[in-house]
């Protein structure tokens, strides 16, 4: 599964590329280099600065002082018929990550089996899990996905200030 670099959501197969990023549709690559277009005219120093000092910490979750970065962890339950699966996404420290990915592990252990699509999945989805906590990423480097998302969120930032600055260019002037 992969994660649109827009929205966020995860989808099988069909990506639209565009260079380093990776949408689920074609509007949400649309919609994607829109954004990106704010950080044209943003030095690269300022960027890199931006992504490390959102590295940096503090957790989201558990406010300690530590690295965060983009985790993964995978969840499916099953009721006779019916099979519901998901990934989430977090950004938080790796202690935290690891918490939420064996919650969701022991969710799927539990909840994965009850029907006969959670039969065949939840085998793959507790590997996926396994695999995620025993995964370690380097808490002094910013992995990819990271670096994405933060670049995507300043240039959300950027267009939402200049967005407001041409309401106020727009508006009549009061004159007394």
């Amino acid at each position: 599964m992969a994660i649109c670099d827009y929205c966020g959501t995860s989808y099988r197969g069909g990506a639209v590329k565009d260079g380093p990023y990776r949408y689920c549709t074609g509007r949400c690559r649309d919609r994607g280099k829109v954004l990106l277009g704010y950080l044209e005219k943003v030095p690269q120093v300022k960027i890199d600065s931006a992504i490390e000092e959102s590295h940096g910490g503090p957790c989201p979750s558990c406010g300690h002082n530590r690295s965060v970065d983009v985790y993964q962890s995978h969840r499916i339950w099953s009721a006779l018929i019916y099979s519901r699966w998901e990934t989430s996404n977090y950004v938080v420290c790796q202690e935290c990550a690891r918490e939420k990915q064996l919650n969701d592990l022991m969710f799927c252990v539990a909840a994965g089996w009850w029907s006969p699509h959670g039969f065949l999945i939840t085998p793959f989805f507790i590997a996926f899990n396994v695999f995620a906590l025993l995964h370690r990423l380097d808490p002094a480097l910013p992995s990819e996905r990271f670096r994405k998302l933060v670049r995507m969120n300043l240039a959300r930032r950027l267009a939402a200030g200049q967005q407001f600055l041409d309401s106020l260019s727009s508006m009549p002037k009061i004159s007394g």
